[in-house]
């Protein structure tokens, strides 16, 4: 039976949009990683004390506060895009599912170079991302050798460490552990972006390769059903919407196995119809009665 990992490398074997605008969501999250403490809006400077916040020279106290500030900043950010296109960041331009999507590549045949090498290209970039938000980096000009040996030494373990989530652990993360995932997955709105199954042409040909592309383990044919405990921080009871990283891989599958048929792609993305409301029992009886 085929898995992800080999579903994937079939669909990558011809360029596809959906890569392109991946790679420039990725280029521009981390963007905004390096803006923030490169223009003094937060940092924390564990090696000089030069604490930033909003440009000015704060406590160690008040950049903590600064930091807390700009994250819920970001958090109302992406409140207002998951109005409209729901959990489309963790498809799309979380960098940590972008080292899931390169562990999985990491799999299968061909030169370790080749399979590791974009894992640990990608990790070493998030891990620099992160490193002018605890130190300030004029240490690679000012500081001692062993103030600089510390940094890169912290850059290098967490470029080790994200190499790791990103073979390893991989998606059950995002499935079942990722605070910022659950945070998402409750303040969905019924009206946002989605992925949505529309076979009125009948063209679905149920042949099942959406189902095992998806990176969380959803049916993408039926989003609209609730689904269990999956573990970690989710919560049961939630559609399968909610769920839904709205990364496009299961209608990029759908495009590859229909290429040669006519008619529509039954995945899309579009705005998922609600059910409609089942009238009430005692509705029903007297519905029957005056019939």
């Amino acid at each position: 039976m085929a898995r992800r990992p080999q579903i994937l490398r079939k669909m990558h074997q011809k360029p596809h949009r959906y890569r392109w605008l991946r790679g420039l969501s990725q280029a521009l999250t981390l963007a905004a990683l390096w803006t923030v403490p490169l223009l003094g809006i937060v940092r924390i400077d564990l090696w000089g004390g030069q604490h930033l916040f909003r440009g000015q020279t704060v406590s160690f106290g008040g950049a903590v506060v600064g930091a807390c500030l700009t994250t819920v900043v970001f958090y109302l950010i992406t409140y207002v895009v998951n109005m409209f296109f729901a959990r489309m960041f963790c498809g799309w331009g979380c960098p940590v599912g972008q080292l899931h999507r390169f562990g999985d590549a990491s799999e299968g045949k061909g030169p370790a170079w080749r399979r590791w090498g974009p894992l640990v290209l990608h990790s070493a970039a998030v891990a620099a991302a992160f490193i002018p938000w605890w130190v300030d980096l004029a240490v690679f000009r000012d500081g001692s050798a062993l103030a600089i040996s510390a940094t890169v030494g912290g850059w290098l373990g967490l470029t080790v460490v994200c190499a790791l989530q990103g073979r390893f652990w991989r998606w059950a993360f995002c499935k079942s552990w990722c605070p910022i995932g659950l945070y998402y997955s409750i303040i969905r709105t019924e009206k946002s972006q989605s992925v949505v199954f529309d076979n009125a042409a009948k063209t679905c040909i149920d042949c099942g390769v959406c189902d095992k592309v998806c990176p969380v383990g959803l049916a993408p044919r039926d989003l609209q059903g609730t689904m269990p405990h999956r573990g970690g921080f989710s919560i049961a009871g939630l559609a399968g919407h909610n769920h839904c990283l709205t990364c496009g891989d299961c209608v990029e599958s759908c495009e590859m196995v229909l290429a040669k048929k006519p008619g529509p792609i039954p995945l899309l993305f579009g705005i998922p119809k609600q059910p409609e409301a089942q009238p009430e029992p005692a509705q029903e009886e007297a519905v029957s009665a005056e019939s």
